[in-house]
């Protein structure tokens, strides 16, 4: 299989990504990311979000585009916000000109302003109906990640002008804090065509006040369970150390480390009768550059029993008990699904997985390499692997993570 990877920086300050393969043919994901996020938005909570709505006021409020294969999404985080563009091959050069169109700050239109204002309301609403946010909510009580949430506060975005989201715009998207990054089965051309770009002549000024970019002050972290009564939840909080981001093998390896273990986690409660899986697998959120916290989640649909309902030391050793069962019993046959996987490239990698590997290199700094390579590293990895160390892993896992629940017949979550 295909995959090329090219990442420089223009002479304008414009990061660029060009990943060319073969996995799935005329396939394109064309990806416009900014380094501005809710962190960014000072005392104007939620205008980062909210502009990003207004830049793509083109795909919901105005006249479908004729593109064929043609889908487009936005999502702002505390770090960054991006655009993702998914096309056909012969669909790119209509796409870039989206992308200059937004780039230019002509995609906003101050007749959609209140409209879009009022989507962007409804979505906090819908927010604070949904239990897996509220929870999101309190596992960040008391740290900026919850004070500086992207959707906002509807008090705030109530106020907010279309001139103070013009001037956000001015201030935060300039090509030094512009990724372009294009994946996919490329046509001929898309080097040029990112290199034509063309941005507003205004200088790049000094930036909003924002909060600090750091994930917590290293205090160990916090090693009690609480329990708070209003919301049910047994709530516990596990940073995990910084990652050595220069050796890039040796990333890949220990992130491979607990992708396995968590396969073999979501495997064994899968297959137990008592939790049936929501969720499979890991779930990481990148808030910080050069630091990584892992939500490791697992969602099951079985009823607790009343008495183990909030008794997270229980809960811990029953999953322990259920893991350490299954891993004994099959540990040979996972190990030989992954041979098989690596042996054939789209049963573990996919061009959408390409341009995240791409978004979260120039967002967090995450390494990453081409497939050739990392097959090389993993399959490696795999031989190395030892029942004993996976077994600490998940058993150090299943200890520190938080326990999330809301009572009998309800989902259980485990975050890490």
């Amino acid at each position: 299989m295909k995959d090329i990877i090219q990442h420089t920086v223009l002479s304008n300050g414009l990061t660029m990504y060009l990943r060319r393969t073969d996995l799935t043919p005329n396939l394109v994901y064309l990806v416009l990311s900014v380094k501005v996020g809710s962190f960014d938005d000072g005392a104007k909570k939620g205008i980062a979000h909210l502009l990003e709505h207004c830049n793509m006021g083109f795909e919901k409020y105005r006249k479908p585009l004729p593109i064929l294969h043609y889908r487009a999404r936005a999502y702002t985080d505390y770090y960054s916000t991006n655009y993702i563009f998914t096309c056909g091959k012969g669909e790119v050069g209509t796409v870039f000109s989206l992308m200059q169109e937004l780039i230019l700050g002509k995609s906003k239109k101050p007749e959609e302003f209140e409209e879009i204002k009022r989507d962007v309301l409804a979505e906090y609403q819908k927010k604070q109906g949904d239990e897996d946010y509220r929870s999101l909510v309190r596992f960040f009580g008391g740290t900026a990640y919850a004070l500086m949430l992207p959707v906002g506060e509807p008090e705030v975005v109530r106020c907010l002008s279309f001139r103070e989201v013009e001037e956000f715009f001015s201030r935060w998207y300039v090509p030094g804090r512009m990724a372009v990054m294009a994946v996919g089965d490329l046509p001929e051309g898309v080097e040029e065509k990112i290199g034509k770009l063309r941005f507003p002549d205004a200088g790049e000024k000094e930036p909003y006040c924002s909060v600090t970019r750091e994930l917590f002050e290293d205090k160990g972290g916090f090693n009690d369970d609480f329990f708070i009564k209003n919301i049910k939840i047994i709530h516990c909080f596990y940073p995990l150390p910084q990652w050595e981001t220069k050796q890039k093998e040796k990333f890949l390896k220990q992130n491979f480390l607990y992708d396995f273990c968590s396969d073999v986690i979501a495997k064994a409660l899968d297959g137990s009768r008592k939790y049936g899986l929501d969720k499979k697998g890991c779930q990481r959120s990148f808030f910080a550059p050069k630091r990584e916290l892992m939500f490791f989640s697992i969602a099951g649909m079985g009823s607790l029993p009343d008495e183990k309902r909030w008794r997270a030391q229980e809960l811990r050793e029953e999953i322990l008990s259920i893991v350490s069962g299954w891993l004994d019993k099959n540990f040979e046959g996972i190990l030989e699904e992954y041979r098989e996987a690596f042996r054939q490239p789209e049963d573990y990698i996919s061009v959408k997985l390409m341009f995240q590997q791409c978004i979260e290199h120039y967002v967090y700094e995450r390494p990453f390499t081409d497939y050739g390579n990392e097959n090389r590293i993993l399959s490696g990895s795999l031989e190395e692997i030892e029942k004993s160390v996976v077994a600490g892993l998940f058993r150090k896992i299943i200890k520190d993570c938080a326990i999330v629940g809301g009572g009998a017949g309800a989902k259980l979550n485990l975050y890490h």
